[in-house]
């Protein structure tokens, strides 16, 4: 592929950057009500985005865990 077709070519990370932003706001503007967030006796009142974000990557910390060890 030469310099001049590589510039030619669909900017699809810059594309696919943009509509990640973009979903990102729009999940942002929908969840900033504020929620009572219990858990094992810790008690907090935090942001709806923010419970979602932290559950969304202890799961995801969990799962790669569970691979691990599925593995060996």
């Amino acid at each position: 592929m030469t310099d001049q077709s590589r510039d030619q070519r669909f900017p699809t990370k810059l594309v696919g950057s943009v509509v990640l932003i973009a979903l990102l706001v729009i999940f942002w503007a929908q969840n900033r009500g504020r929620v009572k967030v219990t858990y094992y006796g810790f008690h907090s009142t935090t942001r709806i985005w923010v419970a979602l974000v932290i559950s969304a990557a202890i799961g995801f910390l969990l799962g790669v865990v569970v691979a691990r060890r599925g593995r060996d």
